[in-house]
């Protein structure tokens, strides 16, 4: 999103009530919330205020956030059936290693943010 953003929110659609709390077969890594499609919006400054700006980031699923993350989105822990971890930006690396076959590298890494309902 541009830095002319203002207020910032983020927007869920496709949610479906029936799944509200997620779905699980018993272990806590299997939490699912089928359908939910996240959008990380803006109101823009000195315009009108009722106009929002989105794009749409990934969910990254319960399961990568336990087994791949130790349940760490960013810097806090992200693990309640009413938090989601989504992968909201891009930010490409410098001073990192590039393989040395390799010299047109470009390193990024993601930007998490754990968003609690």
């Amino acid at each position: 999103l541009p830095d002319t953003c203002g207020r910032r929110m983020y927007i869920s659609t496709n949610t479906k009530l029936a799944y509200r709390d997620g779905l699980t077969d018993g272990h806590s890594d299997s939490l699912s919330f089928p359908g939910e499609n996240w959008h990380k919006c803006c109101t823009q400054k000195g315009k009108n205020a009722t106009e929002l700006l989105c794009k749409r980031v990934q969910l990254v699923d319960h399961r990568t956030l336990v087994r791949e993350r130790g349940g760490m989105c960013g810097p806090q822990t992200c693990m309640g059936a009413r938090q989601r971890c989504l992968v909201t930006d891009y930010v490409k690396g410098e001073g990192r290693q590039c393989p040395t076959g390799c010299h047109t590298c470009e390193q990024s890494a993601q930007r998490l943010e754990c968003i609690s309902l």
